[in-house]
């Protein structure tokens, strides 16, 4: 007898094309990863170019580099970047990211069999290409619903959102927080809304120490920098408890690196020499948290908060906001 085949997801390229690891990124990531283990589930991802180390080494492929704007003009970094390489994609002097990938889904994947399509964002795009198939939809949080005003009028997550969700055979959400904010607002009925937590997988056993030199005593910021993320409130804090305590030192990773303005705010501060940005691996942050005095996170709203867990899975100290999840 003929054995089943394992249920196919297709997984676009939205989150999956650039390096690091931020929250939306780890997600899919991690169902990849365990996916790619399972004889239930094959993921199949419509990837074309990335410059994702980890995806990589998932699916032991060697993908095109991304012509993305942070290699126009790759050693300058000026204000209107990205809307300049924007404009100079949209008028077709570049072969953008999004046609290549599109060529690639419309032939890889058009003659190809797979059972559902799983956006790794909410450009609705792929969706477009795709919609005779059944769509599952992933849902974070509802920051751009609920607090607009940290967002740019161009920003259409939102719209784009609404969009997916009005289209989705069923929708994740990742708590309860989340699950109840895309109630009251959409309006979507409950039954078509599963709760599925996220995990930490940072595992502390394996840890190891930067290869950058760690301040002794340091307070742990983790993340984008954006500013629903109260960061902006952290460093004055930060500027104050240094009066006390000049050898009290905030480490930040994730987020990118610091911005001329965020230096000069530093500067301002007069906390630019106990302020550094590292970029580390999983098992480096994992060292971070295991030897900083706390963990920092104020931010405003969460639709889960993972890094809370990671921290908590590595012994640090917490200090965390009230706000939502």
């Amino acid at each position: 007898m003929k054995s089943q085949r394992p249920t196919r997801v297709l997984y676009d390229p939205q989150s999956l094309t650039q390096p690091g690891m931020g929250g939306i990124t780890r997600y899919f990531i991690e169902l990849i990863r365990n996916f790619s283990e399972s004889n239930d589930i094959e993921p199949e991802l419509a990837l074309y170019y990335s410059d994702n180390s980890e995806i990589a080494a998932i699916t032991k492929k060697k993908y095109k580099p991304v012509p993305g704007y942070h290699r126009f003009f790759a050693s300058k970094d000026f204000p209107g970047k990205q809307r300049l390489y924007n404009i100079l994609t949209s008028a077709l002097l570049y072969p953008t990211e999004w046609k290549k990938h599109t060529r690639f889904l419309k032939s890889d994947f058009k003659i190809n069999d797979f059972d559902i399509f799983h956006p790794t964002n909410y450009d609705p795009r792929y969706y477009k290409l795709l919609k005779e198939k059944p769509m599952v939809v992933t849902v974070y949080d509802m920051m751009h619903e609920l607090l607009p005003q940290f967002f740019a009028t161009d920003d259409y997550t939102a719209e784009r959102k609404k969009y997916l969700l009005g289209h989705a055979s069923h929708i994740i959400a990742i708590s309860e927080n989340t699950k109840k904010d895309l109630i009251n607002f959409y309006d979507i009925p409950e039954s078509q809304v599963s709760v599925v937590y996220l995990a930490n997988s940072l595992e502390p056993g394996t840890m190891k120490a930067p290869q950058q030199n760690l301040p002794e005593r340091y307070l742990l910021y983790v993340g984008s920098r954006r500013a629903y993320k109260n960061f902006y409130r952290l460093d004055r804090v930060f500027a104050s408890i240094m009066k006390k305590d000049r050898d009290l030192h905030l480490v930040c990773t994730g987020g990118g690196k610091f911005s001329e303005l965020e230096l000069d705010r530093f500067k301002f501060l007069g906390i630019d020499k106990n302020i550094h940005h590292l970029k580390t691996s999983d098992d480096e942050l994992a060292y971070l948290y295991h030897h900083c005095r706390a963990f920092i996170y104020p931010s405003l709203y969460e639709g889960f908060g993972i890094p809370v867990l990671e921290a908590f899975a590595c012994s640090a100290p917490v200090i965390a906001s009230k706000g939502s999840a």
